[in-house]
């Protein structure tokens, strides 16, 4: 005769979660252990391990970024704070952080090009600057940094479709992190972008260099990675900025979607955001387009907070995103265009203050560099309109490619749906287009007359903001693709 079974022991939560972390330590106690023995790599007696130089690197390069954002956000927050602009706006904390850093680190490029056009492009003037402004500024420093405690601490979600985006949005950021963090591959960065600081540093001047015509160019973002290959003379420093600088861009977007539509809303454009695959890529890459879309960013929150506040300060945020926007690449300055008829549309009667005072202040802010165009290559936007520096008829045609603009291939039936036929053809490193967008990046807006009806008037305001940036944005896209090549590329 089978004897009855005996009930199992009960088990204690305390129990069962101290067997589980000695199971867990045991495994890694092996692995390690097995690893140890199956190194793919030697340890010599005083030699330190390529991996932990590796990792070493990388977290110093995080470090250095972390530390030029952290004294960007002191001195965003003290212009901020300067402006009264929270007494007008219920901005959210993902746009606040994003417009108050965005605006410190245009404000930071430029003393380090004042200080280049001047011959003392050093690093510890540089970092001399930084480390005063964080003493001076040593109280916003600690305020910018317990709001990205809150944020963190704010990161709760609430259904299954938010759980989802979160994972698969830091699964996706991370993965670009550890691109960002390898060595510098890409063409514009090692033909432009990261040779600028590495021969100003070197020559401890902001000289004119004619041999890469790129290099007379604004360069807001330029002079951020100065401040951060100065440190260490590590050109890999500089992909963490331009992470950061989506970083940034992604929570402005994220949070002024939010403001206006709710949650839902807001994940979800995060989501369309990085499911193009070149933007997604372009946060482990040293370029500036990052910049571009941050200020655009900057730019859509500005006229929301201004449409519901009619404060003019609001105005004059405005002409500095503009000046800051055309400071990392000329095309950016458009955002000024879209600000513009935004403004003009909501307060007609209006527009020539408004106008005036925009235009006054994208002028001083970019002024800088218009001066230093002028100086060093005899155009203020050098190498458009004016030529200048070397210039001549076969360096315009390597630059501008008039054989793959719209006219030059016959591709004018694509302006009247550019969004979509950039959707359709864009192509990664393909001529043309030279991008791609995803399916819905650049798409999504087609659905809105099918929705208007139906929306809440605060999602209406933001609608309607977004289609008036669509359109002042489209026809200068247009414009400048219709005769060069370059003017067609979707970054």
């Amino acid at each position: 005769m089978t004897p009855p079974e005996q009930p199992a022991p009960a088990r204690s939560s305390a129990d069962v979660a101290l067997r589980a972390l000695l199971i867990f330590f045991g495994l890694l106690v092996i692995a390690v252990v097995y690893f140890w023995s199956h190194r793919p790599f030697g340890i010599e007696p005083g030699s330190i391990p390529p991996a932990v130089l590796t990792l070493g690197g990388a977290a110093l390069d995080m470090l250095t970024a972390a530390a030029l954002f952290l004294a960007a956000g002191a001195v965003g927050g003290w212009g901020v704070e300067r402006l009264r602009l929270r007494s007008t706006a219920a901005l959210s904390r993902l746009e606040w952080l994003a417009l108050e850093t965005g605006v410190g680190l245009g404000a930071l490029a430029l003393p380090a090009l004042l200080l280049g056009l001047v011959g003392l492009f050093q690093p510890l003037l540089l970092w001399g600057i930084l480390a005063a402004l964080l003493l001076l500024l040593r109280r916003r420093a600690v305020e910018w940094a317990r709001g990205w405690r809150a944020l963190l601490g704010a990161l709760r979600v609430r259904s299954g479709w938010e759980a989802f985006a979160l994972v698969w949005l830091g699964a996706m950021l991370v993965l670009a992190l550890i691109y960002g963090l390898a060595p510098p591959t890409h063409w514009d960065s090692l033909t432009y972008h990261l040779v600028a600081p590495t021969r100003y540093l070197r020559a401890g001047r902001i000289a004119a260099h004619p041999d890469v015509f790129y290099l007379g160019f604004s360069q807001n973002v330029e002079m951020l990675y100065s401040y951060a290959v100065g440190a260490f003379g590590r050109t890999s420093a500089a992909a963490p900025v331009h992470f950061g600088i989506g970083l940034l861009a992604l929570m402005g977007l994220i949070g002024v979607a939010r403001r206006h539509a709710g949650r839902w809303a807001g994940w979800t454009a995060g989501l369309i955001l990085l499911s193009s695959y070149n933007l997604w890529a372009l946060f482990g890459w040293a370029y500036v387009d990052l910049a571009a879309l941050l200020y655009g960013a900057l730019a859509l929150i500005a006229v929301t907070a201004w449409s519901e506040s009619l404060a003019v300060r609001w105005i004059v945020i405005m002409g500095g995103i503009a000046g800051l926007a055309a400071g990392v690449k000329y095309n950016a300055g458009a955002l000024g265009l879209a600000m513009g008829a935004a403004v003009l549309l909501t307060q007609p009667r209006r527009a020539l203050q408004h106008g005036v005072i925009m235009a006054g202040v994208a002028l001083i802010v970019f002024a800088p560099w218009a001066l230093k165009g002028l100086a060093l290559y005899g155009n203020p936007v050098y190498p458009f309109a004016l030529g200048g520096l070397e210039w001549d008829a076969g360096r315009t045609a390597a630059f501008t490619f008039p054989d793959f603009s719209f006219s030059g291939r016959g591709w004018l039936w694509h302006v009247p749906i550019l969004p979509f036929a950039a959707t359709v053809f864009g192509q990664d490193n393909v001529d043309g287009y030279g991008f791609t967008l995803g399916m819905w990046l650049l798409t999504s807006f087609a659905a809105l007359p099918l929705l208007w009806r139906w929306l809440l008037p605060r999602e209406r305001a933001l609608a309607r903001a977004a289609l008036i940036f669509i359109g002042a944005l489209w026809a200068f896209w247009a414009a400048a693709g219709w005769s060069s090549g370059v003017g067609i590329q979707t970054r």
